[in-house]
């Protein structure tokens, strides 16, 4: 990354959906996270959110999204994704295609993957921060 680009941040569906329950300090993560760096998501993540959320919940992710960058899926997301699928299940490990898609556009904008589940991203070759 070019030491004169601002550090960008994903934030996974884990933190977004802690941010809209309250729990923890998520909201502070994101926030300090957002001053530091560019803060976005995901087009898989934003799919992922609205997939449980309840009408009276989506002025809330509407509001949420619009104050991140949410940074779409392409053609070269979705070749990177497919092959690091393979060459893991050739390892012996199992990764969802959500997550192989959200790490693929993560290295696409050399952003740091920001999660609660760790694991869902620790051989897909992105830079992961766990919230504390």
């Amino acid at each position: 990354m070019n030491p004169e680009q601002p550090s960008l941040y994903l934030f996974d569906t884990t933190l977004l959906i802690d941010i809209a329950r309250g729990n923890g300090n998520a909201a502070t993560v994101a926030s300090d996270l957002s001053r530091q760096g560019v803060a976005g998501t995901s087009v898989v993540n934003v799919a992922e959110c609205l997939r449980g959320a309840h009408a009276r919940e989506r002025p809330f992710w509407d509001q949420m999204f619009g104050t991140l960058t949410v940074w779409p899926l392409d053609v070269t997301d979705a070749k990177l994704a497919g092959r690091t699928m393979y060459e893991l299940a050739r390892a012996g490990f199992q990764v969802a295609i959500a997550d192989a898609l959200i790490a693929a556009t993560a290295r696409r904008v050399q952003a740091t993957v920001v999660t609660n589940n760790v694991r869902d991203f620790e051989h897909l070759g992105v830079p992961i921060l766990k919230p504390a």
